[in-house]
């Protein structure tokens, strides 16, 4: 061997190590497959800073979020349960097909429901094969518009009047190296309403949901209410298998 060839080889495999380098980098931040086994359910955790938005769009002001974070502090920082005996799990059977397990907290049964997995972008749906229907008043399509994936219901308008609604009982998740995580928005949605024949009426909802928060989502559903806006992620970790 040359003792020029010797020069180049150097340099050449000083490259080829720090590309591997820089591609097993890499890799770590890329999407984790969805893979079979048992996931528990571990912890709630990654909670954000509160946002508030009305209609005329996203609130600055700090000591006003502030002032409401105190008033509504019960809600905010949504704590585990704490059951020594929950049972909470996700089977991934294969990649198109998973079971959850939850305890019937009354009778202390071992409930399941079985869900269909599809790929959306960096998340899977778990989409469940039964769906709850009932019949209801034209109901608020606010939560639809908060998430950035598909709504929790559908409605289709009756002869009789009001509407079927038709939950779709969804989970979104993404795997990592170590189990799977769950996006989930806090929603707190309050008001103050002044009246004519009143000072004033108050109300305030607060949901969960378990989606993605979408940052375009339309402010005009917000008419006199304020929203305060926290996401978190609820972890589920891997048994053995």
């Amino acid at each position: 061997m040359s003792l020029s060839y010797n020069k180049f080889l150097l340099p050449a495999c000083i490259l080829l190590a720090s590309f591997a380098f820089i591609s097993c980098k890499k890799n770590d931040n890329k999407e984790h497959p969805l893979v079979s086994g048992n996931f528990v359910f571990d912890k709630l955790g990654n909670f954000s800073s509160i946002r508030m938005f009305t209609r005329l769009g996203e609130v600055k002001d700090q000591s006003l979020i502030g002032q409401y974070k105190i008033k509504f502090s019960e809600h905010i920082y949504p704590t585990a349960p704490t059951s020594s005996d929950a049972v909470d799990t996700f089977n991934i059977i294969d990649e198109h097909t998973a079971r959850h397990i939850t305890r019937n907290s009354f009778t202390n049964e071992l409930m399941t429901k079985d869900f269909v997995i599809t790929k959306m972008d960096n998340h899977y749906q778990f989409r469940s094969k039964d769906t709850s229907r009932f019949m209801s008043q034209p109901v608020d399509r606010f939560m639809t518009n908060i998430g950035k994936y598909k709504p929790y219901y559908f409605v289709t308008p009756t002869p009789v009047g009001g509407s079927m609604v038709t939950t779709l009982q969804y989970f979104y998740a993404s795997p990592t190296a170590e189990g799977l995580v769950f996006p989930f928005i806090n929603v707190i949605r309050f008001a103050t309403i002044n009246n004519p024949w009143q000072p004033y009426s108050t109300y305030v909802n607060v949901n969960r949901v378990n989606n993605v928060f979408d940052e375009k989502f339309p402010l005009n559903t917000l008419i006199y209410d304020t929203l305060l806006v926290q996401s978190f992620n609820v972890t589920y970790k891997e048994t053995a298998r």
